[in-house]
Parts: C-alpha cells; sequence; structure tokens
C-alpha cells in the first residue's frame, strides 16, 4: 500500500514543463532516447515496468524533452510488466497548453509497441494551420464535416478540427 501511494505520488507530482512544439507539430517521429530515465520512466520502473521502459523514455522524452513532466500513469497492477501502460502529460506547446496521451504495451516482436496523441490547440484557421505547421503531410479523405485529415505515412495521420477562434490538432502515430 506505502509502495503504490509513493509510486501515484511520484507519477503525479506536477513540475513546469518544456516545450513540446517539435512533436505537437508532427515534424520528426520519436527516435532513441539519449541519457538517464526521465521521472516517468523512473516511477514506472520502480513499480515493475521493464519491458516497456526504454519505449516509456524515448516517447514521454519527445514529449517534454526538458525532463520536466506534469504526468498521469496507468498501468495493470497485478503484473505491471505484462499489461497495457498509459500515460497522459500535459505539454507546453508555442505558449499554450497541450496534450499528449501514449499507450505502451509489450510483445515479441520488439519488446514493446507504443502509440501516443498529441492534440494542440491553435489560434489560426486549419487551412493555415495545415500549411504552416504540418506542411509536409498531404490532406487526405476527411472524416465527415469540416473535420481534416493529414497524411503523415502508414504511422502517423493528424486530424485538423476547426474550434472557436482556432483549430485542434491531433497527432496520432504508432510506434513499432
Amino acid at each position: 500500500m506505502f509502495r503504490d501511494i509513493i509510486f501515484a505520488v511520484a507519477a503525479l507530482i506536477s513540475f513546469h514543463l518544456g516545450t513540446a512544439e517539435v512533436n505537437a507539430q508532427g515534424q520528426e517521429s520519436p527516435t532513441v532516447s539519449v541519457g538517464p530515465p526521465n521521472k516517468v520512466t523512473q516511477a514506472a520502473f520502480a513499480k515493475g515496468v521493464l519491458k516497456c521502459s526504454s519505449r516509456l523514455q524515448q516517447v514521454t522524452s519527445f514529449a517534454s524533452p526538458k525532463d520536466v513532466h506534469v504526468a498521469l500513469v496507468t498501468f495493470y497492477p497485478p503484473n505491471p510488466d505484462n499489461g497495457l501502460l498509459s500515460v497522459i502529460q500535459e505539454v507546453d506547446v508555442s505558449g499554450n497548453s497541450g496534450y499528449v496521451s501514449s499507450n505502451f504495451a509489450p510483445n515479441q516482436a520488439n519488446g514493446c509497441q507504443a502509440s501516443y496523441d498529441a492534440v494542440s490547440f491553435w489560434r489560426k484557421g486549419c487551412l493555415i494551420v495545415a500549411k504552416e505547421v504540418f506542411k509536409d503531410l498531404k490532406e487526405i479523405k476527411g472524416l465527415q464535416g469540416s473535420i481534416k485529415v493529414l497524411d503523415g505515412g502508414p504511422f502517423m495521420k493528424v486530424v485538423l478540427m476547426p474550434a472557436e477562434n482556432g483549430c485542434i490538432s491531433i497527432k496520432k502515430e504508432v510506434i513499432y
């Protein structure tokens, strides 16, 4: 019980976040992490998450590169190393609040698969966001109505949704 409380506190402690502009803009994908484990990885590792610790470090460091995290971590308590691990991070995107939700699952192919959704609000229209922020992506058939989908290849898509006085982007990527 005490160990559970310590993990929850370690995972939920609020810190001022570094910028996550690069990942929210979709300019590059997470790369191999460098340096010591970040706070989210340390907390998960302390709870017994081993198989996905490297992928967790890679994605959470990409979302918040300065190793300063506000995160909520959930996992499968009976067997943390063999279950789904989910992380929610609040990130700063060009002075605006953003949100990254990532999921990690151990597998036999490469040890751990992951996916993440990076959600950002832009104070400009979706057409401008598409042309300026996601300029290397091509528009593909959208959902319905005003929601546009941009193609970043077989493992990455960006959804642009008009919002009052701006646009919401949702970058979705699967990492194998």
